[in-house]
């Protein structure tokens, strides 16, 4: 069975620059990313206690999941896609385009974000 992967986001703890960045994958690549992230960008020191704290904010990544059969159309598409969010938008927005006509736009891809489910893993 794979690791979970695991994610962080700087949603969770808000700072005064309103942080939006989310970090997923394997737990010792997301701890190295948020440590940098953190001394960059927030300027954190490198400390047992930093690395204390982002692991305890560290979570295991939920599949998502979309289905075409979710909205009937008329070439009766039944195509699924799941994997980590970013995955499942790229995926369904490139299928989206080739298959049903659709536009990429960051208004459709935002769009695709909203009707993910988690999948049943």
């Amino acid at each position: 069975m794979a690791k979970k992967r695991k994610v962080i986001d700087c949603r969770w703890d808000p700072s005064e620059d309103a942080c939006t960045l989310a970090v997923s994958g394997a737990e010792e690549e997301v701890l190295k990313a948020s440590i940098q992230h953190a001394v960059n960008a927030h300027g954190e020191k490198d400390t047992p206690q930093l690395r204390e704290d982002i692991r305890r904010y560290l979570r295991d990544e939920k599949r998502k999941v979309i289905d075409c059969r979710w909205f009937p159309s008329e070439n009766k598409c039944s195509l699924a896609i799941s994997g980590s969010e970013e995955e499942v938008v790229n995926a369904a927005t490139e299928h989206a385009r080739t298959c049903h006509g659709e536009k990429d736009t960051p208004e459709f891809r935002q769009e695709i974000r909203k009707l993910l489910k988690e999948a049943e893993d």
